[in-house]
């Protein structure tokens, strides 16, 4: 099944939601969008997805949503512009260059242009009107290839390579600049970073910037007040529980709660101001599980701690994976 957790950034803790969604995904893209999650195609371990649920955290409501022209596994997602990108991955036949691009107005899917290199286990973006995809695996090679797509021309060019190849990479578009962390680059898991900033224009490289605290493939990514987290992933052995953000005033990662379960093919996103936030996380009533029924998890914390916590000024946002 599809598990939620959240962090309350300002508490530091994991918690694990009761509303779960009973179809097992893995290797699946994470969205939100007009506050609702959307789970993106995915794998369960013998079935390639094209299929699309979403989340009402409000509501607590999952729903069906219009499929995908295509099933896809390690697919890459990310959102621009109010609508949903869905590119590459894998079918369980091929590898797909194929994209398309989902309205939730009219709960509809529209192939747009393909990239110009077929890829799964990449990574995309959107930063300032442009979509952006790198690394990867074709099926023989491992990517260092990036491509950008112009939502207006419909047209995708490459960009820059980046300094090595990286499959099962996180690209994240924070302060102005396309940062692709971790990964796998064929030989062993990443832990290593590099920053890329579009400002520069026909001259931009991607610049080394400060490596995670640890190496991790297949790991999720979001940003939550002004920092950038990476949530378990692989490591090479197992998958992990491990948490960490990147400070950008020191180019530094420090690490910070980890997940009470370990997980990888995993996806995070972020909702800010939700009107039942609290629901979400250790501020809900005490002694309650967010579906009502009896929680003896609190009683094990020592009162101090749960009225440092109550006393908290709210949730930033959740991290919801």
């Amino acid at each position: 099944m599809v598990l939620l957790y959240t962090i309350a950034r300002r508490a530091d803790r994991w918690y694990l939601s009761s509303w779960m969604d009973s179809t097992p995904r893995a290797y699946h893209g994470v969205c939100s969008l007009d506050r609702l999650i959307y789970i993106i195609g995915g794998y369960d371990g013998h079935n390639y997805f094209h299929t699309v649920r979403s989340f009402d955290p409000v509501s607590k409501e999952w729903r069906e949503r219009a499929c995908m022209y295509h099933a896809r596994c390690y697919v890459s997602t990310c959102v621009h512009d109010g609508k949903i990108y869905a590119l590459g991955g894998n079918s369980g036949m091929t590898r797909l260059s194929s994209c398309e691009r989902y309205d939730p107005a009219a709960n509809q899917w529209q192939l747009i242009a393909p990239m110009n290199w077929p890829r799964s286990d990449a990574s995309a973006a959107a930063l300032d009107g442009k979509i952006y995809i790198v690394g990867g695996f074709d099926g023989q090679l491992v990517l260092d290839y990036v491509e950008v797509y112009d939502c207006a021309q419909n047209q995708w060019s490459y960009l820059a390579f980046m300094s090595q190849p990286r499959s099962g990479v996180s690209l994240v578009a924070f302060r102005g600049c396309l940062y692709a962390l971790g990964g796998f680059n064929g030989v062993d898991r990443l832990s290593s970073c590099e920053r890329y900033d579009p400002e520069s224009g026909s001259a931009a490289t991607w610049q080394p910037c400060g490596a995670m605290l640890d190496a991790r493939s297949n790991f999720a990514t979001a940003v939550l007040d002004g920092r950038l987290y990476a949530v378990g992933g692989f490591d090479g052995s197992l998958p992990v529980p491990s948490c960490e953000y990147y400070e950008p005033e020191t180019d530094s990662w420090r690490p910070t709660a980890p997940m009470n379960l370990s997980r990888s093919a995993l996806g995070a996103c972020v909702l800010a101001g939700l009107p039942n936030a609290r629901e979400y996380s250790f501020h809900r009533e005490e002694g309650r599980r967010d579906d009502g029924a009896e929680d003896n998890t609190s009683n094990d914390r020592p009162r101090q701690q749960q009225q440092q916590q109550q006393q908290s000024n709210g949730i930033g946002g959740n991290v919801i994976g």
